[in-house]
């Protein structure tokens, strides 16, 4: 069975294989699902893929050992506005650093992060949050030799964004300017509710009928950043209890090859690269880039207007 890091004392920590364990990191959006879901829909499906993966590394590769980290209600990029609780980029990247740090500095080499909503900007962030620990675990020389070993060392230390590697390059056309799901609330999520909370008062009662979704991206993006964008389109009467177990065990299915793949050996940014961080509006730095753009364009223009005064 999976142990939960909140449960285990230091020693006991200590005491775990550093090169077979791996730690599975739940993150993702508190956001409005409409009037029958709850806020944390997202955070629980990534709470579960997180236990999900783990018993299946434990079933499948006997030895190993799974410990799943406490989750995160941390997510740069909601579906809605009129009731999200979205951070900064950078929050959400500079967490996963330390948190991954804490780990690979104490030898531990393996961190999984799965995320409830997996939008463009919250992979790219989860992304550059590995790329940073990448940096840091290798020194100029270590860089070399892994470049050189790569096809034949063992599976590479890192922290990796499981889902990732199922983005393909038809996404940046899809979204270019952000999440803009078809439905949110609706048959899908009503689904994956019904499963997860099965049994509980959690469990969705009194499903709504279809809810419209507006047909101009600019009236949706418009009302996203007025915060009046509320979370429910789609038709949650369609859902069921088994089409939400398929929906999670398909996400499981499609990213667990990728998973034993890099701990048998596979490199891991050839596994679990987003082609969303194409896009530079996807990147925790790119306000900052914007602004430096502006403030550089505004000296040019001052010494241009100011020489120009000279010569006259």
């Amino acid at each position: 069975m999976p142990l939960w890091l909140e449960h285990l004392s230091a020693p006991a920590l200590d005491s775990l294989l550093r090169e077979s364990t791996v730690f599975f990191l739940p993150v993702s959006a508190l956001e409005d699902h409409g009037p029958h879901l709850p806020l944390g829909l997202d955070l629980e499906e990534a709470r579960t893929l997180c236990r999900l993966a783990a018993e299946k590394l434990e079933n499948e590769k006997p030895g190993w050992k799974a410990v799943i980290a406490p989750a995160a209600p941390l997510a740069t990029e909601c579906n809605t506005s009129r009731f999200a609780f979205p951070v900064r980029g950078y929050v959400l990247r500079d967490y996963l650093v330390d948190f991954g740090n804490q780990l690979l500095q104490r030898g531990f080499k393996y961190v999984v992060v799965f995320t409830g909503n997996p939008s463009p900007r919250q992979l790219v962030a989860i992304e550059e949050a590995s790329k940073i620990l990448a940096r840091r675990s290798l020194s100029m020389t270590g860089r070399l030799g892994h470049w050189l070993a790569r096809s034949k060392s063992p599976a590479k230390p890192a922290l990796v964004c499981a889902q990732a590697g199922g983005t393909q390059p038809g996404d940046i056309l899809r979204f270019p300017w952000g999440a803009d799901p078809i439905e949110h609330g609706g048959a899908r999520d009503t689904s994956v509710a019904l499963w997860l909370y099965r049994g509980t008062p959690q469990a969705p009662q009194n499903l709504p009928l279809e809810g419209p979704r507006n047909p101009s991206l600019w009236h949706r993006k418009f009302q996203h950043a007025r915060g009046t964008l509320s979370g429910f389109w789609g038709n949650p009467s369609k859902a069921s209890t088994s089409a939400g177990q398929a929906a999670v065990e398909e996400t499981l299915a499609e990213i667990f090859p990728k998973l034993r793949a890099w701990l048998e050996g596979s490199s891991p940014s050839n596994l679990f690269r987003s082609w969303h961080s194409i896009l530079p509006s996807n990147r925790t730095t790119f306000r900052a880039w914007l602004i430096l753009v502006a403030i550089a364009a505004l000296f040019a223009g001052y010494l241009y207007l100011g020489m120009t005064a000279i010569l006259e």
